[in-house]
């Protein structure tokens, strides 16, 4: 009875490890490519229409689009070079005062940013995906 015990318990061991130890294949088409673009999905609860900018690591500033106010829009970083570093975007109100910035953000390449504007621009959240 003590040997039928522990040879259960041998195989059902060995069926563990084997249900544990299996290797997964990684799904290459998963993975974004090099030269993928980072989008920015503008979420505009401002009244205002807004001017979005990219600030890149070394400083350089590029308008990104504009965003009508209380509206969402999706726009494209034109260059790779904000995946080298931390980047900033920045939310200028057309027509009145103020800026909403973010964070330092570390994108990769097809990564999405969602960057939320709200009527207190000092309110505005950026979040990386």
């Amino acid at each position: 009875m003590f040997i039928q015990i522990k040879r259960s318990l041998a195989v059902a061991t060995l069926a563990l490890l084997a249900a544990c130890g299996g290797r997964t294949a990684v799904d290459e088409s998963a993975q974004p490519a090099p030269d993928a673009p980072v989008t920015v999905a503008v979420h505009n609860n401002a009244f205002n229409d807004v001017d979005i900018y990219a600030v890149g690591p070394s400083g350089t500033v590029d308008w990104v689009g504009m965003v009508t106010g209380n509206s969402s829009a999706t726009l494209t970083l034109r260059s790779l070079a904000y995946t080298a570093g931390p980047l900033r975007l920045l939310a200028r109100p057309i027509g009145g005062r103020g800026l909403a910035r973010t964070d330092p953000l570390l994108v990769h390449p097809g990564a999405t940013v969602d960057f939320t504007v709200q009527n207190n621009l000092r309110l505005s959240t950026a979040v990386v995906r």
